[in-house]
């Protein structure tokens, strides 16, 4: 499992990454001209940074026991390049 500090860094990581990715007046336009087409609205980027902190433990930890863990059918490696 996952420490609930180790939880909250990633949370902040991933927000702190999409915050990132909306610096230039061109990135701004992709990004909500995505969100427009992809039926979220282009205000989507309002709304992302409160969705991702919401996101609980016990939630991840399931979806990560159903369909990572399941049936033993995955393996998973996570390095650094």
């Amino acid at each position: 499992g996952f420490s609930d500090d180790e939880f909250n860094d990633a949370k902040n990581f991933i927000v702190g990454q999409y915050a990132l990715s909306l610096i230039s007046n061109q990135d701004q336009a992709d990004v909500f001209s995505f969100d427009e087409i992809s039926g979220v609205g282009f205000d989507f980027f309002t709304k992302y940074p409160d969705l991702i902190k919401s996101v609980k433990k016990e939630e991840v930890a399931s979806l990560t026991q159903e369909y990572l863990l399941g049936n033993g059918a995955y393996i998973i490696g996570i390095t650094k390049p």
